[in-house]
């Protein structure tokens, strides 16, 4: 597993009113969200990256407003061919 550490100025995190290892996660699921956004991971990757379970996951990519499934042109495709 590869290991990332990034620094954050306090003030960037101030708003969120919560201890250090809290603010950590919701960074790596803010990551792993735009991760999966921008199409550069999968779900099952984001949701590791996350760290989260894949539910909870699939919430807060709803929280977001980032479409859980993404459809390709070629699942659009089957779908309307009835396959």
């Amino acid at each position: 597993m590869c290991q990332v550490t990034i620094d954050v100025p306090d003030s960037a995190l101030a708003d969120l009113r919560q201890d250090p290892d809290t603010r950590a996660r919701e960074v790596r699921v803010a990551a792993a969200i735009g991760l999966y956004a921008s199409g550069r991971v999968s779900l099952a990757e984001a949701t590791e990256v996350a760290g989260i379970g894949r539910v909870l996951f699939a919430d807060r990519l709803r929280d977001a407003h980032v479409p859980v499934h993404r459809l390709t042109t070629e699942d659009l495709a089957l779908e309307f061919a009835g396959g």
